[in-house]
């Protein structure tokens, strides 16, 4: 369904993270609320995701240099806007669950800093 062993856990109410998802598992993001997909690989979305969700891509090299203010505030932008509205779930993925995705967790700041330990913990 997702690449495994990295299914997504909920880090946060309403803030999600694992690895890139496959098309058959769309349906349970869906099904589990998710609104808006925050990608943080390298890999673009599939065109499902653009369908069927509202989503950005921030591409990152997870090369563990130093990453530009840049890249925080587009990721950090997409992501409060998501959940400033409470019908709305965020899922961030990089490509198998790396720490490119706790980062972009972390981007939601506000709802999301008092659960930041449980970043990278699966459900």
């Amino acid at each position: 369904m997702f690449f495994e062993p990295y299914p997504p856990s909920e880090v946060a109410d309403g803030v999600w993270v694992g690895g890139r998802p496959s098309p058959a598992s769309l349906g349970a993001l869906r099904a589990a609320g998710v609104t808006h997909v925050l990608n943080v690989s390298t890999d673009p979305h599939g065109a499902q995701v653009r369908r069927d969700f509202r989503a950005t891509w921030v591409p990152v090299v997870d090369d563990l240099e130093p990453k530009p203010a840049s890249w925080f505030r587009r990721g950090l932008s997409f992501a409060r806007r998501a959940l400033a509205d409470p019908s709305c779930q965020l899922y961030v993925h990089c490509r198998i669950h790396h720490p490119r995705s706790r980062t972009g967790c972390g981007l939601g700041a506000g709802p999301v800093r008092p659960r930041w330990e449980r970043c990278g913990r699966r459900a």
